[in-house]
């Protein structure tokens, strides 16, 4: 009986892994799913662990929710004494982050602009010039 498994268990794979290298030569997006969902690597739930150890002590519930919300806030704090800071990366992510600022405030000022009757008539003179009804 277990010979018969190990044998059906390994045609599977040996049909899977023809399925990928086929998938790989035709559908790269399909192969690299599957792949994934092969190796159990795939999205499926994604839910943080229930218990976190926090100084040599096992929490859960409310508490290690507050702790994993500190880890979070943590990561995305700028630390300029860490070892590994990158004030240069830093400093093109401010300019970055500016220029888009910038230039949403400059979209939404055009957007805010008041209307007038002549730029009213003109669209609709241009409206009707493109329908072929002028």
């Amino acid at each position: 009986m277990k010979k018969y498994l190990r044998l059906k268990e390994k045609a599977s794979k040996k049909k899977q892994n023809e399925e990928l290298e086929q998938l790989k030569k035709t559908d790269a997006r399909t192969y690299w799913t599957k792949l994934k969902a092969f190796l159990g690597l795939g999205k499926g739930e994604q839910n943080l662990p229930s218990e976190l150890l926090i100084n040599n002590e096992i929490v859960e519930g409310e508490a290690a929710k507050r702790g994993w919300r500190f880890a979070f806030k943590k990561l995305g704090e700028v630390n300029e004494k860490d070892f590994d800071f990158d004030e240069q990366f830093l400093k093109e992510c401010q300019d970055q982050v500016e220029k888009w600022t910038l230039e949403q405030k400059q979209e939404n000022t055009e957007l805010d602009r008041g209307v007038d009757r002549e730029g009213i008539e003109g669209n609709q003179i241009a409206e009707s010039r493109e329908s072929g009804r002028f």
